[in-house]
């Protein structure tokens, strides 16, 4: 190959070469020469970091830049791209592919691991924790997992202590609907949760993505790594009057670190561990994923490496001929033989054989063009293919959305399923744990989206609305259901497991492998579409059914009666881990931790305060049992009167906001009337059109419903990252989950079909806009024109 490449180096005809002439093969070759190099960065080499932070920082502000033209500035802060959020997000990155993609190579030798990886976890449109927060109560889950790790230490009762208690201060904490937990007292949980938020003295509203959290690192984080070694090793641990003195000095991170310190090391090494192990799985499922589009992409550079080649050949013959025709003329001035339309050519016959040798090879370079474009169009569409991927995982784990058709293997989606039966309390606190400590792996926000989102779908309280259930409720109190409809298929229920796995009991309490046919059975359905099922876990089921949240582990008492025994007893196989689960709730119901330590310690307080003869102190000690109790009632009924009126207020906000959607888009309706009426018969005109320009880029996620199928056709390609939906598609609120807007086009869509979409809308706070009119053109510049006015 060198000799080759010496000999084409001082061929005469290449001396003749300008470097714009070279530039067409060469960099073509270039560019499809780096395409298909799977160690780009120099793995193992000394200058392999330094290269792979170039490239991250490459992708993420090509990401920023792309948010900042979609939403504006606005956005990069909203989800804190910028400032010390982009120092912390950039080291994480590089961090976490630097240690993982060496690994991912060896198994993966077709694929450059490093770009793929960087890829996929730079996204930067993320949900971030606080909304998860704000949605789910993920405070309240690793709060009742911090609880349920210091129960197993047997330092309940000790914690408590440390734990803030008084009403007016937990009460800014609130609870999942209708909830009660089998173990813990709401007020136990609410405090925990209070500590939890405060546990960084940051005045932030966000506790986990604030300034605070971005300076942490290995070196200065949180070290949960000493224990009071007077209760741990000493015969007489701490009383109750030392561990009350000592909580009331304490701040709250002090507080914080103290409850952390009762939790035994192995069980925060197991949870971080587990998380940090997703973490590989997730990546590891997007590599495999990718690898056969991969394989394909590298057949199509290698085909275009060697179009590459035919197309210097072609150069190398018409620079050749060029060459040949200026010695045909001798020195007199010829025009470029790159510039063949004006050509005069003479009556010298060599001259014109050349001519007409420069014309076919013209026509040979600009059929290997054509065949350069159809690698690039195939390339573009096997790019989609990793991008759908990409995002096929996030929402197979965050939504329960289904694989997408371009990438459907049953194998991914079989571990992407294994994904999902995870413990949620133990992800929420591990992500906690691994933020505090200063870890990268909670910086990869991407990841963590999914981790969070996979978790909250998990959790008891988790509740998301089945349109199609909520529909049929509807329908049932209109018409009979038709029991003959063809598009029904039985439903077969899931067989129920038996077999218990006591060393991972969690997975049988949050492995999705029920329905909720009960639910459309109670609501007199006679034959269900398996396609309406919702999937729920067991804690979720129970958890609809009486708002109470199971333990979390059993109660180790439970195990001295072995399963022999039991069946001895006259209990079956199937009946025995029904027994187990029943005396496990039974157990921890009685027990139920609250702040009852504390309370002691306050009541001896009080009682031992008092200057009262010695003959008085039975009427004392009676008197104070008395004002006590009346204190503890008056504070459940102001409980439960600050509850009532939390509720209210809620109710009223919620109708205020109905209200203040129904007003908007009767603004809208009166709008489209205003300009149908004073347009004389005619479309009216829009303002600004000659400003705009199709097609136009949305700065908006924007979904049109509705119009007939010319129109459609025509406004598509003006308007190309707007989402259409067919006007005859049932309406879905998956369809505009993601939406900012969405637009109808009312001359073509069923009646029904409105009302369902304004249903869908509401519940989601979703603007609604109309189209005033027929035209595609117009229509797609009265979208334009009010997209514009975004960010003014």
């Amino acid at each position: 190959m060198a000799k080759k490449k010496n000999k084409q180096r001082n061929n005469p005809s290449n001396s003749h070469r300008s470097n714009d002439e070279m530039r067409i093969s060469v960099s073509m070759r270039k560019k499809y020469g780096t395409m298909a190099e799977t160690d780009k960065y120099n793995r193992g080499s000394s200058e392999y970091r330094s290269l792979l932070k170039k490239m991250t920082e490459e992708v993420y502000n090509n990401n920023i830049h792309s948010l900042k033209n979609y939403g504006g500035k606005n956005l990069v802060e909203r989800l804190k791209l910028d400032g010390p959020y982009r120092k912390r997000r950039l080291s994480a990155i590089l961090e976490y592919v630097y240690t993982a993609a060496p690994g991912f190579a060896e198994k993966y030798p077709m694929i450059s691991v490093e770009d793929e990886i960087v890829d996929f976890i730079s996204e930067l449109y993320n949900m971030l924790p606080m909304e998860y927060e704000h949605n789910n109560h993920i405070t309240v889950a690793m709060a009742i997992f911090i609880l349920d790790a210091v129960a197993e230490a047997s330092n309940i009762e000790e914690a408590s202590f440390f734990i803030p208690y008084g009403k007016d201060i937990i009460s800014e904490v609130s609870l999942p609907e209708n909830f009660s937990d089998s173990m813990y007292d709401d007020d136990l949980i609410r405090g925990m949760a209070y500590l939890i938020i405060h546990r960084n003295d940051e005045n932030s509203e966000d506790c986990f993505i604030n300034n605070f959290t971005a300076r942490i690192s290995s070196e200065n984080g949180y070290i949960h790594n000493y224990r009071p070694s007077k209760l741990f090793f000493d015969d007489k641990p701490y009383s109750g009057d030392e561990l009350y003195d000592e909580a009331q000095k304490m701040s709250y991170p002090e507080r914080y670190k103290r409850v952390l310190s009762y939790i035994r090391p192995e069980i925060i090494e197991r949870a971080v561990a587990r998380y940090k192990g997703r973490i590989n799985e997730i990546v590891d499922i997007l590599l495999s994923g990718i690898e056969p589009v991969v394989k394909q992409k590298q057949e199509q550079i290698y085909r275009a490496l060697g179009i590459c080649n035919e197309i210097e050949r072609y150069e190398n013959m018409l620079f050749d001929a060029r060459k040949r025709a200026d010695e045909c003329k001798g020195r007199k001035q010829k025009p470029s033989i790159m510039c063949m339309g004006n050509f005069n050519i003479d009556e010298d016959s060599e001259y014109d054989k050349v001519m007409e040798e420069a014309d076919s090879i013209i026509e040979k370079l600009k059929k290997k063009a054509e065949a350069i474009d159809d690698v690039t169009d195939e390339l573009e569409s096997l790019d989609q293919c990793i991008f759908e991927h990409q995002f096929d995982i996030r929402n197979y784990l965050c939504s329960r959305d289904e694989i997408g058709t371009e990438i459907r293997d049953k194998e991914v989606v079989s571990v992407l399923d294994s994904l999902r039966a995870l413990n949620p309390f133990e992800v929420f606190f591990a992500y906690l744990y691994l933020l505090d400590t200063g870890d990268s792996s909670a910086w990869i926000m991407y990841i963590t989206e999914i981790m969070l989102g996979a978790a909250c779908s998990n959790l008891p309280w988790a509740k998301e609305f089945n349109d199609s259930l909520i529909e049929f409720i509807e329908e049932r109190d209109q018409k009979e259901i038709d029991e003959n409809d063809n598009n029904c298929e039985k439903f077969v229920p899931v067989p129920e497991r038996y077999v218990e796995d006591r060393s991972e009991y969690w997975e049988r309490l949050f492995t999705q492998e029920y329905t909720d046919y009960h639910v459309w059975s109670y609501e007199g359905a006679k034959r269900i579409k398996k396609s309406d099922l919702f999937h729920l876990n067991l804690s979720q089921v129970v958890y609809n059914a009486s708002g109470m949240c199971i333990p979390r582990k059993k109660f180790f008492e439970v195990d001295c009666y072995d399963d022999n025994g039991l069946k001895k007893a006259g209990f079956s196989a199937k009946e025995i881990p029904l027994l187990r689960d029943y005396l496990s709730l039974g157990a921890y119901a009685s027990i139920r931790y609250g702040f009852d330590s504390v309370y002691k310690v306050k009541l001896k307080r009080t009682l031992t305060g008092t200057d009262k003869p010695k003959d008085d102190t039975e009427n004392l000690k009676a008197k104070i049992t008395s004002i006590y109790e009346e204190n503890a009632s008056l504070k459940n009924q102001l409980y439960k009167a600050e509850k009532a009126l939390k509720d209210y207020k809620e109710k009223v906000s919620a109708e205020l906001s109905e209200q203040e959607a129904d007003r908007q888009e009767l603004i809208e309706l009166r709008e489209l009337v205003y300009k149908l009426q004073n347009s004389s018969g005619a479309e009216p005109e829009i303002e600004n059109a000659d400003k705009i320009q199709l097609p136009y880029t949305t700065k908006q996620r924007v979904v049109i419903f509705g119009g007939h199928a010319t129109w459609l056709k025509a406004i598509k390609s003006m308007l190309p990252n707007v989402k259409f939906i067919d006007p005859y598609t049932k309406p879905d609120a998956n369809l505009i989950r993601h939406a900012d807007v969405v637009w109808m086009q009312t001359n073509a869509m069923p009646h029904s079909f409105y009302g369902k979409i304004m249903e869908i809308v509401r519940q989601r706070k979703i603007p609604v806009k109309y189209f005033a009119y027929a035209s595609a053109d117009k229509c797609a510049k009265q979208l334009a024109e009010d997209d514009m006015k975004i960010g003014e």
